[in-house]
């Protein structure tokens, strides 16, 4: 296996106590002295500090067209929404009326079902009405009338409040999946050239 070769980043957490600042000039020193490594960055506030950086600097390169591959995590990219035009010369930055982010995941999180435990747990109706009784100090709980509350406080007569057969305490009215235009992207036109940060 070839030695590894590359750049050092150093997070530190805590005050600066004389054992910790030891602690960072060991770590510094030792890799500064190393042939495998090319440059030491210091991490302002730490782990943080990196993630906050990553994101800016994700967002920046996403506004750029271009996409981002984090290895070991996955690569982001974006696709736009737009309204359509009559002809490409009456198309303008006014028709886009979306930026998408689209992630994909690494290899490390494909197939993630095979590795993946289930358990059965109660319903959320069942969670609620067992929290509020154990608040109001009841002893038991009474399940078929919790699945059959609505979940919403609506007022008498202003709508179709009668739970559905599946006892999942969906409202008239609604859709699962968001309504009429729920799903439509008016066009997924992909963003330009690849970046790396990694």
């Amino acid at each position: 296996m070839s030695e590894l070769k590359g750049a050092c980043i150093i997070g530190q957490s805590g005050g600066p106590t004389s054992v910790i600042n030891a602690s960072a000039y060991g770590v510094i020193r030792t890799a500064l002295d190393s042939d495998c490594i090319t440059a030491v960055y210091g991490a302002e506030h730490g782990i943080k500090g990196v993630l906050a950086d990553i994101a800016s600097c994700l967002r920046e390169q996403l506004l750029n067209g271009n996409k981002v591959q984090l290895e070991g995590l996955g690569t982001f990219g974006i696709t736009l929404n737009s309204q359509g035009a009559e002809s490409l010369k009456t198309f303008t930055a006014d028709n886009i009326k979306a930026v998408n982010i689209v992630f994909t995941p690494g290899i490390d999180f494909e197939n993630l079902i095979s590795k993946a435990e289930f358990e059965s747990v109660a319903s959320r109706a069942a969670q609620a009405a067992t929290l509020k009784a154990e608040k109001t100090g009841k002893s038991t709980v009474d399940l078929e009338a919790a699945k059959k509350k609505p979940t919403t406080n609506k007022p008498e007569g202003s709508g179709d409040t009668k739970p559905s057969d599946k006892g999942d305490n969906t409202q008239g009215g609604g859709s699962e999946n968001g309504g009429e235009n729920a799903g439509t992207d008016g066009g997924g036109t992909d963003a330009g050239s690849d970046g790396n940060m990694g």
